[in-house]
């Protein structure tokens, strides 16, 4: 008899040993259910941060970019055109707007001739000022003719379209 309860012993220590190892496993489980989910909650707080700071990049792109200028600022352009044919120190500086803007769907453009004199280093650098301008422009041609051959005194004439916002 003292074998028969001993084995029911065994039995009902093992029965409590099964609950006890099933506890923890449920806890088991429910601890590694916890941290799955902190973990997507982790994955998908970096994935936000990694949008936002690739929104961030694209927007300082975006200002980098040159945009087409409002029609109400064409003064103010030809006035920055004028001051730096006056940095470049080029002479008989004269702008014509050749027609009135050409409307399309998205902007307006706006063709300008300019001609203008200076030694050849000065109207590259005045080149380079006008395309490094935030306004989108684009020069359609250019002339360049030697005004004497001894003094490197050059005449341009540029044709160059502005572009204005379509409103």
């Amino acid at each position: 008899m003292d074998q028969a309860r001993q084995g029911s012993g065994d039995s009902a220590g093992i029965k409590g040993a099964l609950r006890r190892e099933g506890s923890d496993h449920g806890n088991w489980i429910a601890g590694i259910a916890s941290k799955t989910c902190r973990i997507s909650g982790l994955k998908a707080a970096a994935a936000r941060n990694e949008i936002a700071a690739r929104n961030e990049r694209l927007r300082a792109e975006l200002d980098r970019i040159k945009k087409p200028s409002k029609l109400q600022e064409h003064s103010e352009l030809i006035k920055e055109l004028t001051l730096f044919s006056q940095q470049s120190s080029l002479k008989k500086f004269v702008y014509k707007q050749s027609m009135m803007p050409v409307n399309g769907d998205l902007y307006c453009e706006m063709p300008l001739t300019l001609t203008f004199e200076g030694d050849f280093t000065n109207i590259f650098n005045f080149i380079r000022s006008t395309e490094e301008m935030r306004r989108l422009t684009r020069i359609r041609s250019m002339s360049l003719k030697s005004k004497d051959l001894s003094g490197g005194k050059v005449q341009a004439q540029v044709a160059l379209n502005i572009y204005y916002t379509a409103e």
